[in-house]
């Protein structure tokens, strides 16, 4: 999972780096929303429910599964976000702050179903 982020968020860093360069100034806002941490998150949260429906043990299942009905509202939240981004009439730094906000949620969610899902305990 920490792979998959690190790469996942490299257009972020990508499009900082590059303004950057540019001299340009960006909030830490516009750089979320460059960087489409939408995506990042859709494919986190469908990483994250795919695991918890194909794990076979039993330990936390039911933890597990309402960390998965989050998920899956937060997969439901972000599809639609992302298809509002575009709109001209949005205002952008609202929808970075939002942006960033999933992308954390996203991230201790997805964390916390790994952690569960791939927990050995002796039996």
């Amino acid at each position: 999972m920490v792979f998959s982020v690190i790469f996942a968020i490299l257009p972020a860093i990508g499009n900082a780096g590059v303004a950057a360069l540019r001299g340009e100034s960006q909030s830490l806002e516009q750089i979320a929303l460059r960087g489409d941490l939408y995506i990042v998150c859709m494919g986190l949260a469908a990483t994250s429910i795919g695991q918890a429906l194909i794990k076979k043990g039993e330990h936390r299942k039911g933890f597990v599964a309402t960390v998965s009905v989050f998920n899956i509202l937060l997969l439901v939240s972000v599809v639609i976000l992302s298809g509002a981004q575009d709109d001209p009439k949005i205002n952008r730094d609202l929808m970075g702050q939002v942006s960033i906000s999933f992308f954390l949620a996203t991230l201790i969610s997805t964390a916390i179903v790994t952690y569960f899902c791939e927990l050995e305990l002796p039996e």
